[in-house]
C-alpha cells in the first residue's frame, strides 16, 4: 500500500505547488479538487455497496472484507484530501492576499503525511491463524468426532491451503483453511482424504466438514 500513498502524496503536493506557484490556474484547480473529492467519496460508497451485493457464482468466491474496507477507506481519504486542498485554495484566493512561505510548507507537510500514512493506517490486517494451528485444530476435532489414528492427508502433494466457503453462522463466505485428514479404517484405494475440515482463518472455529 506504500506505493498507493506515494501516488496520492504526489497528486496532493502537485496541487499545493500549483496553488503556490501558478496563480493563473488556481480557479481551475480549486474547481477540479472540489469536484474530484466528492466524486471519489461517492465512488467509494458505490464500490462498497456493489462489493456486497448478492450475486450468483461458485460457493466460496465471496467478498474479501479486508480488501473491500481498505479500498473503501483509501478512496474516501483520497477524496477528503482533494476537498481539503480545494478548500485551502479557496481560502487563499478569496480571503488571504499575502501568505507566508511557512504556511505553504506546513500545508505541504500536512497533506504529505495524510496521503502517505492513510493507506498504511487503513491497510488493517486481521490476525490469522497459521496452517499449523489449523491442522492442530482439525486433528483435535477429528479425534473428538471419533476418528482414530488421524494424520494429515498428503497424497498427490496435497497441502493445507486457504480458500473461501460459506459460513451458516455468519451468513456469508469467509476465508478458511482447508485441512485434509486421513484416519484408520479409511480405504487407501479411494485415493481421497477421510475428512476435510474447513477452519475459520481468523478465530480457528470449525466452519464445516466434508466426509469421504
Amino acid at each position: 500500500m506504500l506505493h498507493t500513498g506515494s501516488i496520492i502524496a504526489f497528486l496532493m503536493i502537485q496541487n499545493v505547488y500549483i496553488l503556490m506557484m501558478k496563480p493563473e490556474y488556481r480557479s481551475k484547480l480549486i474547481g477540479f479538487n472540489l469536484v474530484a473529492g466528492p466524486m471519489s467519496i461517492f465512488m467509494a460508497i458505490i464500490y462498497y455497496w456493489n462489493s456486497y451485493r448478492p450475486r450468483t457464482g461458485p460457493v466460496g468466491n465471496g467478498p474479501n472484507d479486508d480488501l473491500i474496507w481498505t479500498n473503501f477507506l483509501v478512496m474516501t481519504i483520497t477524496g477528503g484530501c482533494f476537498i481539503l486542498v480545494g478548500i485551502l485554495g479557496f481560502v487563499i484566493t478569496r480571503k488571504v492576499h499575502s501568505i507566508p512561505q511557512g504556511y505553504y510548507l506546513g500545508a505541504i507537510i500536512t497533506v504529505l503525511l495524510i496521503s502517505l500514512l492513510s493507506p498504511l493506517i487503513t491497510n488493517h490486517k486481521d490476525t490469522y491463524i497459521s496452517a499449523e494451528e489449523a491442522e492442530s485444530i482439525a486433528l483435535n476435532q477429528a479425534s473428538v468426532d471419533g476418528y482414530n489414528d488421524v494424520t494429515i492427508w498428503n497424497l498427490f502433494d496435497t497441502e493445507t491451503r486457504t480458500g473461501y466457503t460459506f459460513s451458516t453462522a455468519k451468513n456469508k463466505d469467509i476465508k478458511v483453511w482447508k485441512v485434509y485428514l486421513d484416519a484408520a479404517g479409511h480405504p487407501d484405494n479411494l485415493n481421497t482424504p477421510a475428512i476435510i475440515y474447513y477452519i475459520d482463518s481468523k478465530d480457528g472455529s470449525i466452519v464445516s466438514s466434508v466426509k469421504s
